[in-house]
């Protein structure tokens, strides 16, 4: 006869929990755990299961780890590293978040203290994934302070652990940052915007390299935006301007802010510590190709002679729409007109009907190489409302071409196959 006891879904409930709290508990003390403490403690604190020796509670939890795996019911042994594994995932997951919801904000249109904003969250990305990092390598403990068990290190220390050499300039641009939040927040204005985007697109690309490196994993950025905002309209940027809004003290810490700040972008020259700001010139005999024209003069006297006829344009101002975004002002004046409104799928399908990606700029597209992204402007908007109103099978045209572009493209895939 079976000497194996008989227990309820109760009863293994009880034990489960009972069994967690014990390794739990035995994993924050640093203490081994034991088939025999661990069988005093179910019979003091549930006396009401049915009695079982210690060889009898090893067998139950055996069957149980069978029956509803190792994470429900793990061994001794593979406790802590089923814990640290959750607590770097999630560490890591949290970080991602914090970093693509701080480009959203600052590549808002239209968002106060965006600026701000988007600092706390850059750096909140960081400290998370640094973190993450240190727990998947050295365990839970090592990100909290010692004297302190339940206070975590500050970044700075964990990213000091993390890259050791105090010249790395991945470094250095991330604690420009910390100084910033930390000790000059009253610098994190809009009128210097146009220097502080390019050291906060530098950290946005050292933290993509650093978080491929940490996680082993690569961010996916097809439906995301991994360029912020870089202004280069310093008309705004005067000290008699910002004198008027912040005062004489104010203004000169600022601007002895932004000199240390340039001085040392020229001492390091890398892209690694602030994005340097390029101008390139696209000579072309059609205009239309450039956003800065060299045009040679109509005599010979001044043949050779480049003049500047328009001046270089800033795709976010130029095309600042993202898809979801497109359909957002289509479908607002559509309903308005009683139309039918668009979705993902009809977006597509006009844009492979009008050809409005073959080209990487036009009026209507703007495609960032790095990381890839699509960008619309208002007038590629005005066109689908406009053929909208003036046929009212247009969509149903255009998602007919698609599918069947898209039905030759699987025959062809198939063939290859």
């Amino acid at each position: 006869m079976s000497n194996r006891k008989i227990f309820s879904e109760l009863d293994k409930k009880k034990l489960n929990e009972c069994y967690l709290k014990y390794l739990e508990r035995c994993y924050q003390n640093g203490i081994q755990p034991n088939w025999s403490d661990l069988h005093n403690e179910i019979k003091t604190k549930i006396p009401a299961l049915p009695s079982l020796t210690e060889k009898q509670l090893n067998n139950k939890v055996i069957d149980y780890r069978k029956i509803h795996g190792a994470e429900l019911w793990p061994t001794f042994n593979n406790y802590k590293d089923i814990k640290v594994g959750i607590l770097y995932k999630k560490l890591f997951e949290r970080s991602e978040d914090s970093f693509f919801l701080a480009i959203e904000i600052y590549n808002r249109i239209k968002q106060n203290s965006k600026v701000e904003v988007f600092c706390i969250l850059i750096i909140n990305a960081w400290e998370l994934l640094l973190k993450g990092f240190l727990v998947k390598e050295d365990g839970e403990r090592s990100i909290y302070i010692k004297d302190h068990p339940n206070k975590t290190i500050a970044i700075s220390d964990a990213l000091k652990k993390v890259i050791t050499n105090e010249n790395d300039l991945t470094r250095k641009n991330l604690e420009k940052l910390i100084e910033l939040r930390d000790q000059a927040i009253h610098f994190l204005i809009p009128e210097i915007q146009s220097v502080l985007s390019r050291l906060f697109q530098a950290s946005i690309f050292n933290y993509l390299k650093m978080y491929g490196e940490l996680t082993g994993k690569k961010l996916d950025f097809e439906n995301e935006t991994g360029l912020i905002s870089l202004i280069i309209d310093n008309n705004n940027f005067s000290g008699s301007i910002l004198e008027k809004t912040y005062g004489f003290e104010a203004t000169d810490n600022i601007l002895k802010f932004v000199k240390d700040l340039e001085d040392e972008a020229n001492k390091y020259n890398s892209s690694q510590y602030i994005i340097p700001i390029e101008y390139k010139l696209v000579l072309s005999k059609i205009e239309k190709e450039g956003d800065i024209f060299l045009h040679n003069g109509t005599t010979s006297q001044i043949k050779h002679q480049g003049i500047i006829i328009e001046v270089a344009k800033d795709p976010d101002t130029t095309h600042p729409f993202l898809s979801k975004d497109v359909i957002f002002q289509v479908n607002k004046e559509l309903v308005i007109n009683g139309k039918m409104p668009i979705n993902q799928y009809s977006l597509q399908a006009i844009l492979y009907k009008e050809k409005i990606r073959n080209e990487k700029s036009s009026k209507y597209h703007y495609m960032v190489s790095r990381p890839k992204t699509h960008k619309y402007s208002q007038e590629f908007i005005d066109l689908i409302i406009q053929k909208c109103c003036k046929d009212i099978n247009y969509i149903e045209k255009c998602n007919e071409s698609y599918k069947i572009s898209l039905d030759k493209k699987r025959k062809e895939k198939s063939k290859v196959i």
